[in-house]
């Protein structure tokens, strides 16, 4: 979680950045989730994931990212080879 919508972007720029040089591979930015009190709650009381917390910042947020997602997947930028990355990744070790 982001405390502002900048954090989130920041974090996501390094994030791309570091997967591109160690991993070769691009990381498609979908969005941040702000920080909301309110969900520290819903976790506390196992609650979460529930329909009616779009209600709250952090949810709206979530429901965007998941529609990015599976947006993104419908039509899909690049493949991904998870088993030669895991494959390259043990071989550097």
């Amino acid at each position: 979680m982001a405390y502002c919508k900048k954090e989130g972007d920041n974090v996501a720029k390094k994030i791309s950045s570091v997967a591109k040089q160690y991993l070769q591979v691009n990381v498609d930015y979908l969005g941040s989730v702000p920080k909301d009190p309110q969900v520290e709650k819903m976790v506390l009381r196992r609650q979460a994931a529930r329909r009616e917390n779009v209600k709250h910042i952090s949810g709206q947020a979530w429901r965007d990212v998941t529609k990015n997602l599976i947006e993104s997947c419908i039509q899909p930028k690049s493949y991904i080879d998870w088993n030669s990355i895991i494959k390259t990744s043990e071989e550097t070790i």
